[in-house]
This record gives C-alpha cells, sequence and structure tokens, in this order.
C-alpha cells in the first residue's frame, strides 16, 4: 500500500485532490475494491505549493486564452492528445476536436497538471473599501467586552495601515431594541446611538446622515470603539500599567463605591471571600455590574442582523465592495423574527424545575425550525450582497446553535463556541477569520461600469466562489460533504469563460474544424458545480466516486478540479485547474496496493458525522434542520451502525479475498484496522 506520510502536506499545500487510491477500482460495485470507498479529498483555496505541479498564467487584460473545450467545456490539460502540425487538442473527457495557438501548445498547460490562470480586472484609482460590524449582545458581561475589544484592536489594528483595503468600522448592541452608535462622532468625545425597535424604522437619512462607520486608517481610530464599548459596557480601553489580569471598568459614584465598601467589610466579617476574588459565572452577570442575576436577557437577533446588512451595504457614495458581520453573543434568539423560544418559556412543559428558577430559556424545536428557515433568508440575503457573517457564543446555556448555524451557513461562515471570549483564543480566530478568510465578489455596479468586457450588463454576476469537479462518464458523483451548496439549475459557462470560448470556436471555423455548442448532456453527465461562500484556505470536500454499470473497461480515468474567485483586492478573476489521470487497476488485487489509508478513514469519517447530523437519507442539498434530542440520539446510532457495518464488510470482504488468492492478507487487514480506528478520531 501506499502509506507514504506525506499525503496529507501534499494536499494541505495546495497540490490539487488526493485520491484514495493510486489506480481506479477494476470494475463497478464495492466488491471490486473490497468495499473500500474510492474518491478523494480537496482543498481548493490552499496556497500554491512550491513544487513543479503549479505554473501560473497572467492573462492579458480581462480574456482568458482560448484553452476551452468546444463539446464539454474541460479545460487544455497535461493528457490531451496533441496535433502541433495543425493547432489541435483533443480533449480527454469527450474526445473532441478543438483548436488553440501554437503558444498554448507550448505553453504549461500541456506540461505541468496545475495551472492558475489570472485575469486582471479593470483597475481603480480608489482605495478599495471594507466595511466592518460588530454586532454585539448588550447581555454580555464586562469581561467578554473587554476581550472582544481588545481582540478587535490587536486583528485590525495591524491591517489599517498595511492592509491594501480602506477598512470602516461600526458597532451595533441589541437586546429587546437595537443600537446603532454614532462611532464616527466619537473621536469628539461624544458618543451616541440611535434607538430602534424594527430595522423598517432605519431610513435612507439615519444612513447618509449619521456617522455609523469610522475609517480604520490610523490606529488612534480605535478610541472611537473603547469610547462606544465604554458607554455600552462600562470598559475601557487596556492601561499598560495594570496587569492582563484586571478590567478597565467605569468609576463607581461616591455613593456606590460606600456601599462597595461597606459590603465588603460585612463579608470580611462574616468570614466569606472578597466580591473581587469570588468566582462569577460568566454567563449570569449583569454587563453593567457583573453581579450574578437571575433577570433574563433579551435578544432581538433577527432585527439586528437586519440592520447590519442594511448598514453594511449603504454607503450611498462608494459601497464597500464586501463586508464583515461578527455577531458576539452569550444565549439565544428570545424575542422578535428569529426567537427559538416561546413567548413564555419559563411555563413550558419542557422547562426543568431548575430552568424555571434560573430564568433559563428553553428552545421550542418547532420555533427553532422556524428560526432556521428564517435565518437562512437572512443569511443568503447578506451572501448575496456580499457581506459574510460568523457567530460568536458564549457561556453555558443553550444558544440554540443550529440557528446561528443558518445565518452563516450561506456565506460559509463559522459558529465558534466558548466559555467566555478568552483574549488570547478570541484574538486566534478573529485573525484567522479576518486574515486568511475572505469574500470574493466585485462592486455592486460592475456590470454597468465601462472596461468591464468580460461581464454582460443584463446578467447577475454569482458572488463568492464556483467550484467545478469534471468526472469520466463512466464514474457518477455519489456524495460531496464540504461547505456551499450543489448548483443543479446553471452549468453554463460563465461570464469570465465567454471569452475564450468564442476566440476558440473563431479559431475553429478558420481552421474549417466541425464544432458545435457544448452538449447539456455531456455537460450535465460529468460536471458537479458548488457555489461557496468565501473563501478559506481549510475548506475541504470530500468526495466519493462510483463508478457505472456500463463502464467499458477503460484504461484510464481523467478528472478535473476547477476553482473560481475574485481576489481580496477585487481586481484579478483566480481559475484554479488541476487535472488527474488515474490508471485503472487489472484486478482488485492492484487496487489494494495503491489504498492512500491517510485518506479512506477521512472520506468515511466526514460521511459518518454527515449522516449523524442529517440522516441515512439525506441529500447533498438538505438545508438545516431541528431535531428533537430523541432523534438526534437516533441519528447518531444509525451513523455508529452504519460504521461497524461498513467495518464488518471491509473485513469479510479482505477474508475472502485472502481465501480467493490462496494467501492470508493478514497485512492488509490490519492495515485497514488501524485505517478505521484514525476514523474514530473524526468524531
Amino acid at each position: 500500500m501506499n502509506t507514504t506520510e506525506s499525503s496529507f502536506t501534499r494536499y494541505r499545500a495546495g497540490n490539487g485532490p488526493i485520491f484514495s487510491a493510486s489506480k481506479t477500482p477494476p470494475g463497478p460495485g464495492l466488491e471490486q475494491s473490497c468495499e473500500l470507498p474510492f474518491g478523494f479529498l480537496w482543498t481548493p483555496f490552499n496556497p500554491l505549493s512550491d513544487d513543479n505541479d503549479w505554473s501560473v498564467y497572467q492573462c492579458n487584460g480581462t480574456a482568458l486564452p482560448p484553452v476551452m473545450c468546444l463539446t464539454c467545456c474541460a479545460y487544455l490539460n497535461i493528457y490531451a492528445e496533441l496535433k502541433v502540425d495543425e493547432n489541435v487538442w483533443i480533449c480527454p473527457l469527450c474526445q473532441g476536436r478543438n483548436v488553440t495557438t501554437p503558444e498554448m501548445l507550448r505553453s504549461p498547460m500541456t506540461q505541468v497538471p496545475g495551472i492558475e490562470y489570472r485575469q486582471t480586472l479593470a483597475e481603480s484609482d480608489e482605495r478599495d473599501s471594507l466595511t466592518i460590524l460588530l454586532v454585539m449582545d448588550q447581555n454580555l458581561p464586562r469581561l467578554d467586552a473587554h476581550a472582544i475589544g481588545t481582540a478587535v484592536q490587536q486583528v485590525l489594528g495591524t491591517s489599517s495601515t498595511n492592509h491594501t483595503t480602506s477598512l470602516q468600522l461600526g458597532v451595533i448592541t441589541f437586546g429587546k431594541m437595537l443600537h446603532i452608535y454614532q462611532i464616527g462622532n466619537a473621536s469628539q468625545g461624544l458618543v451616541s446611538a440611535d434607538v430602534f425597535a424594527k430595522h423598517e424604522q432605519i431610513t435612507d437619512a439615519h444612513l447618509s446622515r449619521q456617522n455609523y462607520l469610522v475609517s480604520l486608517d490610523h490606529d488612534h481610530e480605535f478610541d472611537c470603539l473603547w469610547r462606544t464599548l465604554f458607554a455600552a459596557y462600562g470598559v475601557s480601553a487596556p492601561d499598560e500599567t495594570q496587569s492582563d489580569e484586571s478590567v478597565p471598568v467605569a468609576r463607581l459614584s461616591r455613593l456606590e463605591q460606600l456601599k462597595q465598601n461597606k459590603e465588603e467589610r460585612i463579608r470580611k466579617e462574616l468570614g466569606e471571600t472578597t466580591q473581587a476574588n469570588r468566582h462569577q459565572s460568566p454567563w449570569t452577570s449583569s454587563p453593567a455590574t457583573d453581579k450574578p442575576t437571575k433577570k433574563r436577557g433579551t435578544r432581538n437577533v433577527g432585527e439586528a442582523m437586519q440592520a447590519a446588512i442594511e448598514l453594511a451595504t449603504a454607503d450611498p457614495d462608494k459601497p464597500a465592495r464586501t463586508a464583515r458581520i461578527f455577531l458576539f453573543t452569550n444565549g439565544c434568539p428570545n424575542y422578535g423574527d428569529g426567537s427559538v423560544v416561546d413567548v413564555d418559556s419559563f411555563t413550558a412543559e419542557s422547562a426543568s424545575a431548575f430552568q424555571i428558577q434560573n430564568k433559563i430559556d428553553v428552545v421550542n424545536p418547532a420555533k427553532l425550525a422556524q428560526a432556521i428557515d428564517y435565518f437562512s433568508l437572512v443569511g443568503k440575503a447578506s451572501s448575496e450582497a456580499g457581506v459574510a457573517v460568523d457567530v460568536f457564543c458564549s457561556g453555558a446555556t443553550e444558544v440554540a446553535l443550529a440557528s446561528y448555524q443558518a445565518l452563516v451557513e450561506p456565506s460559509s461562515g463559522y459558529v465558534l463556541p466558548s466559555l467566555v471570549f478568552e483574549a488570547d483564543s478570541l484574538i486566534k480566530n478573529l485573525h484567522y477569520l479576518f486574515h486568511e478568510t475572505f469574500v470574493p465578489g466585485l462592486h455592486f455596479n460592475m456590470p454597468d461600469t465601462p472596461g468591464s468586457s468580460m461581464l454582460v450588463a443584463d446578467e447577475q454576476w454569482i458572488d463568492g466562489c464556483i467550484l467545478d469537479i469534471r468526472v469520466p462518464s463512466f464514474f457518477t458523483v455519489t456524495h460531496v460533504v464540504g461547505p456551499g451548496e450543489l448548483v443543479e439549475d446553471s452549468k453554463r459557462m460563465l461570464a469570465g469563460e465567454r471569452s475564450s470560448f468564442a476566440l476558440g470556436a473563431s479559431l475553429a471555423a478558420a481552421k474549417k474544424v466541425k464544432i458545435s455548442l457544448p452538449i447539456a448532456d455531456i455537460v450535465d453527465a460529468t460536471l458537479i458545480r458548488i457555489h461557496v461562500g468565501r473563501v478559506d484556505p481549510i475548506s475541504t470536500f470530500s468526495v466519493m466516486l462510483q463508478m457505472n454499470e456500463f463502464f467499458q473497461h477503460e484504461s484510464h480515468a481523467l478528472f478535473q478540479c476547477i476553482a473560481r474567485y475574485i481576489n481580496r483586492q477585487g481586481n484579478v478573476l483566480v481559475t484554479k485547474t488541476f487535472t488527474r489521470r488515474l490508471a485503472t487497476a487489472n484486478d482488485v488485487v492492484e487496487f489494494l496496493d495503491g489504498v492512500d489509508e491517510e485518506v479512506v478513514p477521512v472520506l468515511l469519517g466526514k460521511e459518518a458525522v454527515y449522516r449523524a447530523n442529517f440522516g441515512r437519507d439525506a441529500t447533498n442539498n438538505t438545508l438545516l434542520e431541528t431535531f428533537d434530542q430523541a432523534t438526534l440520539e437516533a441519528l447518531a446510532y444509525d451513523a455508529q451502525q452504519d460504521i461497524d457495518a461498513t467495518i464488518q464488510k471491509i473485513s469479510v470482504a479482505y477474508r475472502l479475498l485472502g481465501l480467493q488468492q490462496g494467501t492470508a492478507r493478514r497485512g492488509y487487514v490490519h492495515i485497514m484496522v488501524r485505517c478505521l480506528l484514525k476514523m474514530f478520531s473524526l468524531k
């Protein structure tokens, strides 16, 4: 077996898909692979590696060169049959004849498996802008609010001067009402907020006249953030003379100081610890005093998110090309649209005595299902507008993660729960989300701007990333597990590819080569298209393949993976193609010799986790659903049964193979048991 330790190293380095075996199964059916799955792992947005598998091709302007097959729309690759004298190449997927230029036949496209095309879009003299909105729960304690301010300053502070994008920051707090802070006025020492009950009350006049955003071109602009957090939570910027464990808070009045001193003196007389040394519950603290409270916190998350989306896309002079919304909360949505609790959850039959006594929200599964539908629509609207959403949750109470997952799923975002917003981990997570991930997209008015010849004015540009997986006609993609959603309706050429197709068609016509428009049946049979909301270097897709019954014993199978997205600066359209060709194994033993024991457990593990969340019969287009605890336990039990059955089938298949071959293939059995044990660590 191929058990090299560099398997994951190679696929993490951006070297294209890594297959579960170096050869395809010899025939259809799992019995031809000893019940082992055949597929690959693909991390499309990883940086390019330094080896000889990749080459970068800088296009002339916005047009792609003539590198597309006129029949199936696959790209010119290293495995194409070349007829140099005729300037013709034969597509290895559909056997279609295509004409290109002599330069392309001598280019790296025919020499290396990986090519990154870079199409330069219309340059702009103006600096690009990015809007960042902090949507913060008013029920957060001071410790969490201070940690958020510290993390934001540290993560964005280094970017404000070095980043090629102009950063704008806004703050919204929410409880029962929405508070949109005029952070732009905070530099003058004046901090105020406009209060709204619903986002419909926010007019264009509010968005255009009020200073809801502040530019972060200089470090001192973060004083505006700290003044805003002081007004909202009573915390101020960290002082260099203070220890790391101390948190600056608002100064108490003389009467409050006397009252606090009296309480501490009484505690000492009674032998109790002081309030400062007493362990505080981070999820039952009031933001004003940090004292334990049984008061129920109200969270109108739905209205807060819609207000944030309006603010992120509302600049009338120059709307930001993309925006980021970071939501910080310590509880579930329990008020207004998207609420997951009953009007009075404390009298619900599902509430325990502890929950009723401590005023803890009780999530209603029916309300949670409605909230998931609602937040899915809100998240989709934000993603289409070029706004990415990430959620940070703290505390130990029920936060209804499924509702927040529905909110971030369209933009391929994260929901990161933690006990408290500890500064170091929060800085690490926020740094990754801001610096390593980004939302690709164009300016909203780009189709109407002069010079954008690669776009069509009456066609809506698809925001996000488009991934294509092309497989041979005798293979079928059975499972795809990863972020994003499958695109079933539109598998046509994208706007950036039409120039390449038109140029290739004109060259073919000049050579009098018979051509036809892309054949829909061939495209549908060989292409899987996925839409992803953002570029994320660790986004990994597992793809499981099945050989069709009409397999004609082809000697090779060709696979091509394509990723398209706009770069962070918004001025380059990147198209990354990677092509692999695998030989067909002559028999089962030859197939097993090429199995990669690092990839097989991941394929099985990701599928098992998916089934534990959505069930065996769920399709790849399944939206987030909500289940009660009994259903979730049943799904987990079914997934465990599937794992046990898979292990048993593989073991039996190996024993039968050993009997058929007349040898005891114990080495294979031991290796596969080790592979399957690795799978359990992924759950």
